[in-house]
């Protein structure tokens, strides 16, 4: 009997792997969170062959060996501050955690993620379970978020979609217990208060989308080292991590969108807010906040929705040497850490 969708289910922690290695217990992975669709996931092995080798007498593959595995997969679903904080942890790499008001909301926490910075160039991993039919179950081991997007169009909810890569080592657990779907916090574009603001001005009541864009630009086959096997032995971002911020507004009528790009002006601070409806533990809403230091605008493209003009713009992020990241997020949420073994 061929597997369905519906019965799909996965399991992720907030913990990291102590070592590249060493997957997060199952009894840690205590986590699910609705899907927009069940995500991809590929294993993939990497084969040799003499294919191309002279002297056979043949112009076929008569051997072939596996050199190593690569394993990815895909997680896409609505913004709320429970995904993005898994999926913000093991892309930024670093978080601070506060308590917003611990005396009255004790059981209320702030994580603000921030990218990593050199000398530590090695990303934190984890472990992701899958279940398909009833008795399939696969654990993809030391996983990180290579790619991460996260946008919302009006009148929507906010989105997230993310790429993950493995060390290409999967496993079979014979059984697990997977954690009850969760009461989720959504986003939504309109009905929740929201502040949008550029260069200091608030520009809410133009905003129409818009899309963050994050890279780690992993350095995938700097993994693999002598006597590492066919597995990766260990991940880091790149020397060039792409960031990038697209937002779309009705036009100024005075053109001041297209002023500031001619004027080259660096545009600071920038914001995006989103304050919740939905309570926390029963006190304090929940909240999502993207802070953008430095932006420099690099591109207007007007266009319509509905018969009205808009401006589809583009940005550069910059990095603000006194800031502690070019870009950080903030969700409140009722998880007491991250990124902890």
């Amino acid at each position: 009997m061929s597997e369905r969708l519906t019965v799909f289910k996965w399991a992720y922690g907030t913990k990291k792997q102590s070592a590249y290695a060493t997957p997060v217990a199952d009894v840690d992975l205590t986590k699910t969170h609705a899907l927009l669709g069940p995500g991809d996931v590929e294993e993939k092995p990497e084969i040799l062959t003499d294919a191309e080798e002279a002297g056979r007498g043949t112009e076929w593959a008569g051997s072939q060996a596996i050199e190593r595995w690569e394993a990815t997969l895909k997680r896409e679903g609505y913004g709320t501050p429970e995904l993005l904080g898994f999926l913000c942890a093991f892309w930024f790499g670093s978080v601070v955690t506060t308590q917003p008001d611990a005396g009255q909301a004790p059981l209320v926490y702030e994580h603000e993620f921030r990218v990593l910075r050199p000398p530590t160039t090695e990303l934190p991993v984890t472990s992701i379970v899958e279940l398909g039919a009833s008795s399939l179950r696969r654990k993809i081991e030391s996983a990180v978020v290579s790619a991460l997007e996260i946008s919302a169009e009006n009148p929507g909810r906010l989105k997230v979609a993310a790429d993950l890569v493995g060390s290409g080592k999967v496993t079979l657990p014979g059984s697990f217990s997977f954690p009850s779907m969760p009461t989720e916090s959504q986003v939504y574009f309109r009905t929740n208060v929201m502040t949008f603001t550029i260069n200091n001005v608030a520009l809410t009541s133009r905003l129409q989308s818009f899309k963050v864009r994050l890279d780690n630009a992993l350095l995938l086959r700097h993994g693999y080292e002598p006597g590492s096997g066919l597995y990766r032995s260990k991940i880091e971002y790149g020397a060039r991590r792409p960031l990038t911020f697209e937002y779309t507004l009705f036009a100024d009528a005075t053109g001041g969108d297209l002023a500031t790009l001619r004027a080259e002006t660096l545009q600071t601070p920038n914001a995006i807010v989103f304050d919740g409806t939905d309570s926390v533990n029963g006190v304090l809403k929940h909240k999502v906040t993207i802070t953008i230091p430095k932006l420099k605008l690099v591109g207007v493209r007007q266009d319509d929705v509905d018969g009205r003009r808009v401006h589809r713009i583009t940005t550069e992020i910059h990095d603000d040497q006194a800031a502690a990241s070019p870009i950080n997020i903030k969700v409140r949420n009722a998880n007491a850490s991250y990124l902890t073994t």
